[in-house]
């Protein structure tokens, strides 16, 4: 017959139990009051729901919190921090970065100099608006399904894939309030005088996808934006890429090929829609390099070289 467990075991366990639900349960709170504070919705509903269960459901659940933590902290900062750093932004760049992106990336047209994404305005097609629409859709989607299947296979490159996010947003953020930066679809509206703070966020280009399907998925999604001049650095082009740089260490091809397709879409997308200029994409790539060199970086010099890969 099995001995029963003595009281002193029961406690131990008992008191492992709490100081693991413990973090978890603090977060649930936390998100509830922030639910609560933004009068119900539906994704704070859901999101302090889903906490409150992975929290409570065993081991390996709790570990999937600790590693999702990153990202819930990136929702956090966006949509609750960010929009009252906007008032301590500086006078956004306007002309002198569309004047940058022709001198660098610009040809010598019959009617002046022409950059991609004036290119691109002019020359549309379905076969083109549908595809990057989707990747446009999904760039923020695909991060998270491809961390949370990760987790099943690898959860420490999983959790390097987590933090490199949440230090690409930092940085992005960063970025979006030290040197605000006007999009393509700005100039084409506006044109290059002051900016204009009373701007309203544009589905630009993604609007072709809208009307294609007859939804309005992208006019809402930026309806709800609350940042006009974030164009520099990219994050729909630093969101795919770190995750390919997390992926290429995964061994299924399959995966590594799939996420850098995505990352090429999006990329493409991001100035054939009219959201950035090449300048951007490139600033979004290198963001997203240094982001994930920096997680290497402090592993490298907490465990030592030989065991970070």
């Amino acid at each position: 017959m099995p001995t029963p467990p003595s009281v002193s075991t029961a406690q131990t366990e008992e008191r492992s139990w709490l100081r693991a639900v413990a973090p978890h349960a603090f977060v649930t709170l936390v998100l509830l009051a922030l639910t609560i504070q933004a009068s119900f919705r539906a994704e704070y509903l859901i999101l302090t729901v889903f906490w409150a269960f992975i929290a409570l459901t065993g081991p390996r659940s709790r570990r999937f919190a600790n590693i999702a933590t990153p990202f819930l902290m990136v929702g956090i900062l966006y949509d609750q921090i960010l929009p009252h750093l906007f008032q301590f932004r500086p006078e956004p760049h306007v002309a002198d970065l569309y004047h940058l992106e022709q001198t660098l990336f610009g040809w010598h047209t019959a009617t002046g100099t022409m950059i991609p994404s004036e290119w691109f305005q002019h020359h549309t097609s379905a076969w083109l608006d549908v595809p990057t629409g989707f990747g446009y859709m999904a760039y923020m989607f695909e991060s998270f399904v491809v961390a949370a299947w990760m987790f099943f296979k690898d959860e420490e490159q999983t959790a390097k894939l987590a933090w490199a996010f949440l230090i690409v947003n930092i940085l992005g953020f960063t970025c979006w309030i030290l040197i605000p930066a006007a999009p393509p679809w700005y100039v084409a509206k506006y044109g290059l005088g002051p900016a204009h703070m009373d701007a309203i966020p544009s589905a630009a280009g993604a609007s072709r996808f809208d009307a294609f399907f007859g939804i309005n998925y992208f006019s809402g999604f930026y309806q709800r934006s609350h940042n006009v001049y974030g164009a520099m650095p990219s994050l729909h082009v630093a969101y795919p890429l770190v995750v390919l740089i997390a992926a290429w260490r995964m061994p299924q091809r399959w995966l590594r090929w799939s996420c850098m397709a995505f990352f090429v879409l999006v990329t493409f997308a991001a100035v054939y829609l009219s959201h950035h200029y090449v300048l951007d994409a490139i600033a979004g790539a290198l963001t997203a390099i240094v982001s994930y060199a920096a997680v290497i970086a402090v592993l490298s010099r907490v465990r030592g070289p030989d065991r970070v890969v």
